[in-house]
């Protein structure tokens, strides 16, 4: 279900990728030789990044979660939060998850002087590199899916979550750099945004519902299986 929630949270964040990533991958599609090539390996490239931040991450959390098993869940609410916080900055009734972005925006500077080795983009390698460096753009979306897939609890699991994700910006990132400033114009109406927006929020209010739901299934079960400890033990002492 998880691999569904990233893959629809890819489809329904097009207007915050349109502002984004928007911009760049419609440049890769203008006067080039063959921008089909260059937009596929610019996003093949974002996504394998979604994937390597992924893999950073999950394999540091494998290393606390035996000791704070609870961990797990707490991070799916806190990603829950994180998609209804950006549906609302996409309804323009919050200012989303710019504190967030401005701790990704501290590392962003350090890989930013990175992305001007690749421009201008006059070959598929450089559109792959530019793509490798952008994914580590800060984007409160991306942060949001990056603590799902973290709470998935096994490293393969986060990082084909994350590449799920990646795979569902691909159709609006594609059309952006096909038809450029147009779609970009479209998908940003206020009408298109708002149901991309209303999309997100649902997303995330069913996030944190299962995971609240799940984390009390669990607080139940434990608190049975003492009972019955308990009551065993009386039983062995009579």
């Amino acid at each position: 279900m998880d691999l569904w929630i990233a893959l629809i949270a890819g489809l329904a964040g097009s207007a915050h990728c349109a502002t984004m990533c928007g911009a760049i991958s419609a440049t890769l599609g203008m006067g080039a030789k063959a921008p089909i090539g260059y937009v596929f390996a610019y996003n093949t490239a974002r996504i394998v990044s979604y994937c390597m931040i992924a893999l950073i991450f999950s394999t540091l959390l494998s290393a606390v979660i035996p000791s704070v098993p609870q961990l797990l869940f707490i991070l799916r609410v806190v990603a829950g939060l994180m998609m209804i916080l950006m549906g609302l900055f996409l309804l323009g009734k919050s200012s989303g998850l710019s504190g967030l972005e401005k701790v990704g925006a501290y590392i962003w500077r350090y890989l930013a002087p990175l992305a001007s080795k690749f421009m201008p983009v006059d070959s598929f390698n450089k559109a792959f590199g530019l793509g490798l460096v952008w994914g580590w753009l800060p984007c409160g979306l991306v942060y949001s899916m990056l603590a799902i897939a973290v709470a998935q609890g096994s490293v393969v699991t986060s990082v084909t979550t994350m590449a799920a994700f990646g795979i569902g910006t691909l159709p609006a990132m594609y059309v952006i750099g096909l038809l450029g400033a147009r779609f970009n114009e479209w998908v940003t109406k206020k009408s298109i945004r708002y149901f991309l927006a209303y999309c997100v929020i649902v997303l995330g209010v069913y996030t944190v519902f299962m995971s609240v739901m799940h984390l009390a299934g669990d607080h139940k079960h434990h608190t049975q299986q003492d009972e019955i400890t308990v009551g065993h033990d009386k039983h062995q002492h009579h």
